[in-house]
């Protein structure tokens, strides 16, 4: 049985990670700030077996953390942790202390203790908008601090795995959607419950999402190698969607009309540029689809879960909560 260090445990991906790979058998271990010792994980139950499933506190996650005492034992890290991409926060220094240098120094702690290190980076290295299917071999096209904080722990763990045989994986996910998540696809599911008009029917986009189901299952079939690649993988849902394709399968399944309608957007941004959401409006029309065909070939890996189930799954969690 392998044992895996989670950081990062409290956040969206972190808590049905924790959950999917308990269930699956594996021991855990979460590490966390002291300031989340109340934390609960709502897909944990309480009896849990404690021998399988631990939690750590650390007064302080920094670059300095000396990470060894908890790695005795662990065959793998998988590490969440890290400063979420904001559209209203662009300072560089505390992306880059979060999600830069303290990846390097728990990556240097694993090379050092012989454990596999599995970061969860972004496809948003490659930029935020494509004129064709992003690939792994596309160069970095860091475009805000998040991105570029990504890139910079990306290139830390290359080059600790040229100087002291690190043994890592970096997954490079799109939009990320399920429980507990949040982001564009809640807020367009908002915006639908309200019945809202959408001025979004003339977009003729193509992205790539990825469904919690589909990277956790990704996740699982790494965990099930003996060793890493030492590479990096794009990875998303069986199909690419249009901004209005979406709406209309979210609409489709809360059994209401998707409220689209025709608006010239380069209007709609000037209109929303002086409340500051014009950004978030220039997502929505951008293309931005990946080439999953690296993780699909070289690791035999496929998403089990349709866009349809993964949409369908969201929605259903969405209005109990609501």
């Amino acid at each position: 049985m392998k044992h895996i260090l989670i950081t990062g445990a409290n956040g969206f991906l972190g808590i049905h990670l924790e959950s999917h790979l308990y269930k699956q058998g594996y021991g855990v271990t979460s590490a966390y700030r002291e300031s989340h010792k109340d934390f609960r994980n709502p897909l944990v139950s309480n009896a849990v077996d404690t021998n399988r499933y631990k939690r750590v506190f650390l007064h302080k996650i920094d670059s300095q953390t000396d990470w060894s005492s908890y790695l005795e034992e662990i065959d793998c890290v998988i590490h969440l942790l890290g400063k979420a991409h904001s559209f209203y926060d662009n300072e560089l220094t505390s992306y880059l202390e979060t999600n830069s240098k303290i990846t390097e120094k728990l990556a240097q702690d694993c090379a050092k203790n012989e454990t596999q290190f599995i970061f969860m980076s972004t496809a948003l290295v490659h930029g935020n908008s494509c004129q064709s299917a992003i690939q792994e071999t596309d160069p970095y096209r860091g475009f805000n601090s998040y991105s570029l904080s990504k890139i910079k722990a990306e290139q830390a763990l290359q080059k600790l795995y040229n100087t002291e045989d690190l043994q890592y994986a970096i997954l490079r996910p799109p939009m990320i959607y399920g429980s507990y998540g949040k982001g564009n696809f809640q807020r367009l599911y908002t915006l639908l419950r309200r019945g809202l008009p959408l001025p979004f029917a003339s977009i003729t986009n193509r992205r790539s999402f990825l469904f919690i189901g589909n990277l956790l299952d990704a996740v699982s079939h790494l965990l099930q190698r003996d060793t890493l690649a030492n590479d990096s993988y794009l990875l998303a849902d069986p199909e690419d969607l249009s901004t209005p394709e979406l709406i209309r399968q979210m609409a489709k399944h809360l059994r209401q009309s998707s409220r689209l309608f025709p608006f010239p957007l380069t209007v709609l941004k000037a209109m929303l540029k002086p409340i500051g959401k014009a950004e978030e409006v220039e997502k929505l029309q951008q293309s931005f689809y990946l080439d999953t065909t690296k993780i699909r070939t070289e690791l035999a890996w496929k998403p089990p879960y349709s866009n349809e189930a993964g949409i369908k799954s969201t929605l259903e969690f969405l209005k109990q909560e609501t």
